[in-house]
């Protein structure tokens, strides 16, 4: 998308969206920017006194003030609504309509459905072509007409509805005044039993279902009127279906229990270093094995590797300690195999001494005796090159066969 407009009109702006021929997204900031951009390049953009005034061909994105306060006439797509403090206007919506924190909002005509969360105020809507999803409006809702479902849950407020499907609604508290709900199918309703309603239910399939703690009745009847406690406050249902109304005991929400969620993470965090810690000390084990078959094969001894007692269950050795004990052992083994190259190798050299000068003659040294202790001498210093690790084990094999061809 393009930027269209970039500019600060103060908190509290006015912005009024004539048309938008796509999508619209709003997203609300604590900034005084108004940020704008669009995929219509010829987009109609005027400065106004007090705000702007917007009518665009494609899809759109704006990010203005929280306060700002919007007017929005006919979008073709979708509408998505967040963080606007403000009293919102809006007048048809071709697509759905999604709001989210958001103030009060009145609505003319959303053929999608609506879909509503975290409403601090009211929501007036006159006509909805899809179905209605409510969760935690604080404010009244009137809904004129759903041709779908409607389905609210931890409303507050008071509720009017004409609904053409089913209908499910919940409150924990009331602040309301009334509640007045047609639906076509079926309603399911439940409330607190700390709410006192005076209830007037009708069925069209004559078959209401009341559930008050632990008491349940099932009528077979069409009209039933019943009042809990004082009956504060009227609840008229009406539905073409069956009405299944809950009275529910209040219950706080219960506080989770941190301690014994922390210990069920460390202990997974633990069973998981140990299963890592477990699959690196094999793969070591397997290289240093490796190791030595290859030291094997250019002449030095394999030294004999006792391996030590079994060790205590992971969970109660640190696993810092048990990585430098296993490091520790490593190293031991590769001095012995070092040692033990070192002293056949000597043996090697006193031996072809022996051969070439002859037992028990004493002769000046030759050349050949010479180049022999010099190649003793310089396979020593590889062997200490490969364990100070300036060589890799091939670079190693290559020297040590050019020595042999040498002698």
């Amino acid at each position: 998308m393009k930027t269209l407009y970039e500019k600060s009109l103060g908190l509290t702006p006015s912005i009024q969206i004539e048309g938008v021929g796509g999508s619209l997204q709003i997203k609300g900031w604590m900034r005084s920017e108004i940020f704008i951009s669009s995929d219509d390049e010829q987009s109609e953009l005027i400065e106004l006194e007090e705000g702007i005034r917007l009518r665009t061909a494609a899809d759109c994105v704006l990010r203005v003030p929280r306060a700002a306060r919007l007017q929005i006439g006919q979008v073709a797509g979708n509408v998505r609504l967040k963080y606007l403090d403000a009293d919102l206007r809006i007048e048809q919506v071709g697509g759905s309509l999604v709001c989210r924190s958001v103030a009060n909002l009145s609505i003319g005509t959303v053929n999608g459905s609506l879909m509503l969360k975290d409403v601090l105020g009211s929501i007036v809507c006159q006509q909805v072509g899809g179905s209605v999803i409510a969760r935690h409006v604080q404010g009244d809702l009137e809904l004129a007409q759903v041709g779908g479902n409607l389905d609210g849950r931890h409303l507050s407020a008071s509720l009017k509805a004409t609904v053409g499907g089913f209908s499910r609604v919940e409150w924990n508290v009331f602040n309301g005044h009334a509640v007045t709900l047609k639906a076509g199918g079926s309603i399911h309703c439940e409330i607190s039993d700390a709410l006192q309603p005076q209830l007037t239910l009708r069925s069209g399939a004559q078959e209401i279902h009341l559930i008050q703690l632990t008491e349940k009745k099932h009528l077979t009847q069409s009209t039933h009127q019943l009042m809990l406690g004082e009956g504060l406050y009227p609840f008229d249902l009406q539905a073409g279906g069956k009405i299944i109304f809950i009275v529910r005991q209040a219950v706080l929400d219960e506080e989770e229990d941190l301690d014994a969620i922390f210990n069920e993470e460390v202990n997974q965090i633990s069973e998981s270093v140990r299963r890592q810690f477990q699959t690196q000390m094999e793969a070591f084990q397997e290289q240093m094995d490796r190791f030595a078959e290859r030291m094997g094969k250019w002449g030095a001894a394999e030294a004999a590797v006792v391996e030590p007692p079994p060790s205590p269950q992971f969970a109660a050795q640190d696993p810092s300690a048990r990585l430098q004990e296993k490091m520790r052992r490593a190293q031991e083994r590769m001095e012995q195999k070092l040692a033990e190259a070192q002293r056949r190798s000597a043996q090697k050299a006193k031996l072809r001494f022996i051969e070439k000068i002859g037992f028990g003659r004493k002769r000046e040294p030759t050349t050949e005796k010479v180049a022999a202790e010099a190649s003793d001498e310089e396979r020593l210093f590889i062997l200490k090159m490969l364990e100070q690790k300036k060589i890799t084990v091939a670079e190693a094999e290559k020297l040590l066969a050019a020595l042999d061809g040498e002698a």
